[in-house]
């Protein structure tokens, strides 16, 4: 019994030795194959994620052309929207610049068509005289007459100027004459148009023998002369000593004694004066 325990025994410390040779020798291998698999699963997974970043790259550099095209197109329709625009600024600024000369052009005929005008009226006006001072005809109201009529006014102004300057005046030598509403009562002013510029003329020349009597005489400016007429009169009286009107024109004396005549294109100059503050424009 005890030889076949030892037997037994020494039968299980063999088996149990080969147990441990054979799982030793399998531990190798399963590490062997353990090894091998690991690789595999990373050549596996790098060859899956080389294939990947390929279709992602395809893909992406597809878009990126893709992209570049439409840029491209993009960049060429800009390009041209440009060219377009340097197209459109060159016509506007030759359209501005052919306003601005149509615009000029239109001033310079405004300007010129003011000044026909202007001398025109004053032409129309050749034969007049504004009279000062003449008592109106007495004993209007009593002929129950609200106002001196154009006849009555004409008789006191022929008889006016014969007297005072011992003419031989006619009524038939006034067109016209007429009361206008400036003026001191019962002297209110006179318009006077003669037939002839040459009575005109005569009568203006022998004004200053009028001014001794109270009664005063002056031409029939057109609003626009009257106007720079008073400014040149008014507005600088430390550069201007006299002023009057001459065969159409104004001309006025400075301090320093010449005579200076006022042209058409001195008229703006003298009506964006100021007027001093004592002064008002009649």
């Amino acid at each position: 019994m005890k030889s076949q325990i030892k037997d037994l025994k020494s039968t299980v410390s063999n088996l149990t030795s080969k147990t441990d040779k054979l799982s030793k020798k399998t531990e190798e291998q399963f590490k062997e194959v353990t090894q091998f698999d690991e690789n595999r699963i990373k050549n596996i997974l790098k060859s899956m994620i080389d294939d990947m970043k390929a279709d992602v790259m395809a893909s992406l550099s597809k878009q990126i052309e893709v992209l570049e095209g439409q840029l491209f197109e993009k960049e060429t329709e800009n390009d041209n929207i440009k060219s377009e625009m340097r197209i459109l600024e060159t016509k506007l600024s030759n359209q501005i610049d052919e306003n601005s000369r149509l615009a000029s052009q239109v001033e310079k005929y405004d300007a010129e068509r003011r000044k026909t005008e202007n001398d025109l009226e004053q032409y129309s006006r050749s034969n007049n005289i504004i009279v000062g001072g003449l008592t109106e005809k007495p004993n209007t109201k009593e002929h129950g007459l609200p106002f001196e009529t154009a006849p009555d006014t004409a008789k006191v102004v022929v008889d006016s100027f014969n007297h005072f300057l011992a003419l031989d005046l006619d009524p038939a030598d006034i067109d016209i004459a007429h009361r206008l509403k400036r003026g001191k009562p019962g002297e209110k002013d006179v318009i006077i148009k003669f037939t002839s510029r040459l009575t005109k003329n005569e009568i203006m020349s022998k004004r200053k023998m009028l001014r001794n009597a109270g009664v005063f005489l002056r031409d029939d400016l057109t609003p626009l002369n009257n106007q720079v007429f008073m400014s040149v009169k008014k507005k600088m009286p430390d550069e201007v000593k006299s002023v009057w009107w001459q065969n159409g024109s104004i001309f006025y004396r400075d301090r320093m004694d010449r005579k200076i005549r006022v042209t058409w294109e001195d008229y703006d100059h003298w009506l964006d004066l100021p007027w001093p503050t004592s002064q008002r424009n009649y």
